[in-house]
């Protein structure tokens, strides 16, 4: 492949020196394909960017999709193009084509032999010299094109091809031009016409119509219209012939006017001003560094990427302009473009649009709304006129993108009615016109597969990430209604997601799984792509994708799978091999498929979850072993600029993840220096300090000069001009982007994991306070007491017979300070969480004279933490407090009111630690919180200064997680400066979510190195993330605590520093039930809605 580059750019730079980056230019990248297999099913095509026309030579027969295939060496004809996809093949066709000595009109017997050593294929400019000696150049305009025609014998002929369906030609003999149209297009108007003229710089001796069905031929004839009508004109023995060509959707007299405009008198002249366009757009994406090869093919791919949309308006005689609507067929003032599919462009052409045009982007998202009116719906593949092609609605996204990016020539509220049109219909066109399904999307949450939803799970993926594109649009122009109704809907993705095998599933009309299942399946409910493929779809909550997955270990993880499991085939749906499977199996990468664009943004995603040098890693290699400037050049197909897009933004150092934010992601820059130069007269620049094939890792950066730790890179800062400079190694540096603050835009916070927010109910704290009215009759001592006479605090709650229990630690007076009086037991219920409806009139569990008496007297029964069993047994864990060493013990009950004591949890050489705060780990059914199992085993935090663990068969015996030495394992611990720099404290029982294990805690902010915002010593509530596969990981942690000493109860007391000691949490009525207590004397409660 190097050999084969090398000569290629060594033709190529010898025949054309000093054309800057265009010599650079192979515009044969990708063209190497065929049916079975695409290396980018591309064509070489001439043209300026983005404009209205393509020029290509013609290997394939007229109406074929591969246009031009490398290994075929005959050309039968240089053809005007719009064709965006080999798949979709071409409109508006029409060809020339030259021929020595006699005429042949069939265009399988006229195709002439060519080496590619005889061939030049730039931007601006193609030649070609056939085996027969004759030679062909052509260089384009924006609607036009220039030829050059040089014949080595006595007769010269050209001959016009009217292609496939009707077209019309009239010859000018005294006028030496050709006019007509051709209307071959599968979408567009019925009054669809392309119409050209064609001025040639030699007289004709001969000439004639022919018809491409038959090839009959009038000799003689001026004039002629049909199916395949075309023309052909003798130049007797001219040795070169020049051709101008120029067309028009709009009319004959418009066509005229263009090529007068548009294509200069001197071949060379038009020649060099394509070459100056080129060099000029090329040029502000300056590379510095690198090898020729890397130069080539980032060139390649940066000129690819700046073909598509094709413009489909013209400039009036005032050079105002104005348009053929390929939607209603009528004129209209302003700007149109067509030939794109959004469902590959949105996410990296149309972005790196945003950056390089920003002006044309500006026209580009009005005319969205102006084809929209034209067609009652958005255009998703437009070709001229709207097919509803592929999937998704992603209009959506290039307006709420170009809104985000400062880009907003156009009315929001037009846009988003018209959106909300589209999401709630569904079109006559494709499954991209309007959204099949979509009464099901909205009333259960995803679209329901059948065998008559084909894609139905894909569908569901791109509408959750449109309408989030929608919700972002109505935020930023203040549209309450449509922010509402998107809002709903942006997380349907979630509906999808099965833990069990950890990917997105299909789900039938009854909300049930399909089965069978295997992710390796292609097809059936993923459009082009398996379950390894469409997990990924979640471009705008990926940190609530990784909650899904039970945490960033699992979802890292099942991103490294996605390349080391192996690259089996599985057809599914399909029943047969797509081109999509065999590029790749090709590449092997295991499941990863970068020749389709539902995986592009994969690699990017590990920025998201704490390791961001596996992007770096990940995007090198696929850039140096995916892509080259050569016919093989792409892992398949191009797609109108996305496959070349994502290289140009991956070698400047950053992709779009998610377009509908102002983010760019950042991997690893290819180059050591680019500089991109941008409409605005500014210029951004990416320095990559030691960058070298092996040196692929950040290991810092500064951006103008600041330090920059951030895994992403903003619009405005690109926009704005400056340097972000990276220092490059060999090796990762792991602690660098690792901070949450670090991490790319999510919908979902990393801290939105958290509980609530918790607010106090007005009027009802503190709902149970000391009761010197109860009298107890202490089974240790004889006496009578007021059991709860001096303090009631530290409670906890659960659920029973639909009431709210809440078993809460009450103080006698039989001593004095914290801890030394005797504390037991007791029991409240209420019906609504808010009020205590009725209380025991005497403890339910206290020390006794039984076989907990060695370990609870004198000090009791304290801080009770209560938990409940599928099976209706009730668990406490209590601190056993003998006045000498706190141990944790169990008891067990059916009723909240009789208890079986079991001792101290901890047996042999943990007995005798000091022990207390135990939460043990419960998860939702049915509506409440009931004690759960990891790996299968009870699992419990505990600990006051430092959060341990321990695992149980039973409930009762446990068994603390230990170090290799033995030790403790520590799994979260105080932090200085923070809330919880004195003590992390264990709260109520730990809570399974969707995003990890939730434990509340009780932080203590220490007096000499705490947060100095807090006073000293206060006890305030905190929460942290474990994972849900290794509840042992910590994942994440609140900075700030979310319930604080505030009211006067909660800073008097026993502890006037202030305490809200949380112990008890129930889930009641689809609200959360916080009870804490206070100051160490009374018990309170804060309530939070359930998040779904």
């Amino acid at each position: 492949m190097k050999q084969l580059f090398l000569a290629w750019l060594f033709c190529t730079v010898a025949i054309l020196p000093g054309r800057s980056q265009v010599n650079y230019v192979n515009t044969r990248q990708g063209t190497n394909s065929k049916y079975e297999f695409s290396y980018g099913n591309t064509y070489p095509a001439t043209a300026l960017p983005f404009g209205m026309n393509t020029w290509t030579p013609q290997t394939g027969k007229n109406g074929d999709g591969w246009k031009y295939q490398y290994f075929v060496h005959t050309i039968r004809g240089f053809q005007q193009s719009h064709q965006c996809s080999s798949w979709v093949n071409d409109y508006a066709v029409f060809s020339l084509f030259p021929e020595a000595d006699r005429l042949v009109v069939n265009e399988d017997e006229r195709a002439a032999a060519f080496k590619h050593e005889n061939e030049i294929a730039q931007p601006g400019y193609y030649k070609v010299t056939f085996d027969n000696g004759i030679k062909t150049e052509f260089s384009p305009t924006e609607r036009g094109a220039h030829f050059r025609f040089s014949f080595p014998s006595k007769k010269s002929i050209i001959v016009l091809d009217g292609y496939t369906k009707m077209s019309e030609v009239k010859i000018d003999v005294a006028g030496r031009k050709i006019t007509g149209y051709v209307n071959n297009a599968r979408w567009a108007p019925q009054n669809f016409k392309n119409y050209f003229e064609i001025i040639f710089d030699k007289p004709f001796k001969a000439y004639g119509t022919w018809e491409n069905k038959k090839n009959t031929v009038s000799a003689g004839l001026t004039e002629a219209a049909g199916e395949g009508v075309g023309a052909y004109i003798d130049f007797g023995n001219a040795k070169q012939v020049e051709a101008k060509v120029a067309s028009s959707y709009i009319s004959p007299e418009q066509a005229s006017l263009t090529l007068e405009r548009e294509v200069k008198t001197k071949f060379e002249d038009t020649h060099a001003a394509a070459d100056k366009i080129w060099n000029a757009l090329l040029g502000r994406m300056k590379v510095e560094g690198g090898t020729e090869e890397q130069k080539a093919t980032f060139y390649s791919c940066l000129y690819h990427a700046n073909l598509f949309s094709h413009q489909f308006f013209e400039y009036d005689k005032e050079g105002k302009p104005y348009y053929f609507s390929p939607y209603g067929g009528k004129i209209h003032q302003g700007y149109m473009y067509t030939d794109n599919g959004f469902w590959d462009t949105f996410r990296g052409q149309f972005p790196l649009n945003t950056i390089m045009h920003p002006t044309m982007e500006g026209r580009y998202a009005q005319a969205l709304l102006d084809a929209q009116e034209q067609c009652g719906w958005f255009p998703a593949w437009s070709f001229p006129g709207e097919t509803g092609g592929m999937l998704g609605n992603h209009a959506i996204s290039l307006l709420a993108d170009a809104w985000v990016k400062g880009i907003r020539t156009f009315d929001p509220a037009q846009a988003l009615k018209a959106y909300y049109h589209e999401a709630t219909n569904k079109g006559p066109w494709g499954s991209a016109n309007g959204r099949p399904g979509f009464k099901e999307y909205y009333e259960m949450g995803y679209c329901p597969y059948s065998e008559k939803t084909l894609g139905a799970s894909s569908w569901t993926l791109e509408f959750a990430y449109d309408d989030f594109c929608g919700y972002q649009l109505a935020k930023m122009t203040n549209q309450p209604f449509y922010e509402n109704v998107f809002s709903r809907q942006m997380y349907n993705y979630k509906n999808l997601y099965d833990p069990e095998t950890g990917f997105m599933r299909a789900k039938d009309a009854a909300g049930n799984w399909v089965t069978p299942f295997d992710p390796l399946d292609w097809g059936g409910p993923y459009t082009e792509g398996n379950a390894w493929h469409w997990t990924w779809s979640v471009f705008h909550d990926v940190q609530g994708l990784i909650n899904l997955m039970g945490g960033e270990q699992q979802f890292t993880k099942k991103i490294d799978s996605v390349f080391s499991i192996p690259g089996t085939i599985r057809v599914g749906g399909y029943g047969q091999v797509i081109h999509e499977m065999t590029e790749m199996a090709a590449f092997k990468m295991g499941q990863y498929a970068q020749g389709n664009e539902p995986i592009h943004h994969l690699v990017y995603l590990y920025n998201y979850a704490g390791q961001p040098w596996k992007t770096q890693w990940h995007v090198r290699q696929i850039m140096q072993i995916m892509y080259n400037a050569t016919e093989n050049g792409y892992p398949g197909d191009e797609d109108q600029g996305q496959m070349s897009s994502w290289y140009v933004l991956s070698a400047a150092g950053f992709y779009s993840v998610c377009p509908g934010t102002d983010q760019y992601v950042i991997g690893s820059p290819l180059f050591p220096k680019m500089t991109i130069s941008l409409e605005n007269g500014k210029a951004f620049v990416v320095e990559a300090e030691n960058n070298s094939p092996l040196n692929v890792y950040i290991q810092s950066a500064t951006l103008n000069g600041v330090p920059y730790e951030h895994n992403y890179i903003t619009h405005t800062a690109i926009m704005n001009g400056g340097v972000l400079h990276l220092v490059m190694g060999p090796q990762p540096n792991v602690n660098r982007g690792i901070k949450p603050a670090d991490r790319p835009f999510s919908l979902t916070d990393k801290g939105d994991w958290a509980l609530g927010p918790f607010t106090r109910p007005g009027g009802v704290n503190p709902i149970i306070s000391p009761d010197s009215t109860t009298a107890f009759r202490d089974p240790m001592t004889g006496e009578l007491l007021g059991w709860e006479s001096n303090d009631t605090f530290n409670p906890a709650a659960v659920m029973k017979d639909g009431k709210i229990c809440i078993l809460y630690r009450a103080e006698d007076r039989s001593g004095k300070g914290i801890g030394m009086r005797t504390s037991r037991v007791g029991l409240a219920t209420s019906e609504d969480g808010l009020h205590v409806s009725a209380r025991s009139a005497t403890p339910v569990l206290f020390p006794d004279n039984d076989n907990a008496k060695e370990f609870e007297w004198k000090g009791g029964c304290e801080d009770p933490r209560v938990a409940v069993t599928k099976d209706g047994t009730y668990l406490v864990l209590y601190t056993e407090w003998n006045n000498k060493v706190p141990r944790l013990g169990a008891a067990l009950s059916k009723d909240l009111i009789h208890w079986e004591k079991k001792g101290p949890v901890f047996k042999g050489a943990f007995r005798d630690i000091a022990s207390k705060s135990a939460s043990i780990l419960t998860e939702v059914d049915n509506g409440q919180l009931v004690i759960s199992k990891v790996n299968g085993k009870y699992w419990m935090y505990w600990g006051e200064q430092h959060v341990y663990a321990a695992t149980s068969d039973n409930l009762y015996e446990w068994t603390p997680l230990t170090t290799p030495d033995g030790k403790l394992q520590e799994l979260m611990s105080p932090r200085k400066g923070y809330f919880d720099s004195d003590l992390t404290e264990c709260g109520p029982p730990a809570v399974k979510t969707a995003q990890g294990i939730v434990l509340l805690y009780n932080g203590k902010n220490s007096a000499g190195n705490g947060d100095k915002r807090y006073t000293a010593n206060t006890y305030a509530a905190g929460q942290a993330l474990f994972d849900l596969q290794n509840p042992a990981k910590l994942l994440d942690r609140l900075d700030q605590p979310f319930l604080v000493p505030q009211e006067a109860f909660e800073k008097s007391g026993q502890y006037p520093a202030g305490t809200v000691f949380i112990e008890g949490l129930v889930l009641f009525n689809n609200k959360w039930f916080l009870y804490y207590g206070c100051a160490d004397s009374r018990v309170a409660v804060a309530v939070a809605g359930k998040k779904e």
